[in-house]
Order: structure tokens, then C-alpha cells, then sequence
């Protein structure tokens, strides 16, 4: 008798072990979704500095801080808003 392996069993495996590279490559790019996520303004920095620093335990926690504790968009423009308020004031003559 030959030992046989049923296609649909190899075909199981396959399939397991790329959805198992797609929830690892997801989970490693969670900074760069946090970022994204909150409109952050430095969001594509955040992204390729995961690309290469993310391998690192330290690197992935420290951009992951960054991509929750960052300044957005609307929080930049607001800061904007506010500096330029205060350089239009008439001088006190």
C-alpha cells in the first residue's frame, strides 16, 4: 500500500500558515494602525520607523506610545490656531 496524503490536508496547512503570517504581520503593525486610526499627523514616520525598528521589543513599544500619546491633526492645527492668535494682537500703544 502507498502512504497517501489527502490534497485537501496539505491544502489546510497552507492556508493556516498564511493566515497565521497575515494575524503576525497585522499585530506587528498595530503602532502604525493606532496612528492611522487617530489621524496622527507624524502617522507615516510612525509607519516605516515600525518597517525598521519595530523587530525590537523596545522600538515596537516605543512607537506604539507615540502612536497613542501623539498629536493629531486637529490637536497640531488647533496648537497652530492658538500660537497665531496671539502674534496678531494689536500692540498697546
Amino acid at each position: 500500500m502507498y502512504n497517501t496524503v489527502d490534497p485537501m490536508v496539505g491544502l489546510a496547512y497552507i492556508a493556516l500558515i498564511i493566515a497565521g503570517i497575515i494575524i503576525m504581520a497585522l499585530f506587528y503593525m498595530v503602532p502604525y494602525i493606532i496612528a492611522a486610526s487617530r489621524d496622527m499627523a507624524q502617522r507615516r514616520t510612525v509607519f516605516w520607523l515600525n518597517v525598521l525598528i519595530g523587530w525590537s521589543l523596545i522600538g515596537w513599544v516605543a512607537l506604539g506610545l507615540w502612536a497613542i500619546f501623539g498629536e493629531t491633526k486637529q490637536q497640531l492645527v488647533m496648537h497652530y490656531d492658538s500660537l497665531t492668535r496671539c502674534r496678531r494682537r494689536e500692540p498697546h500703544f
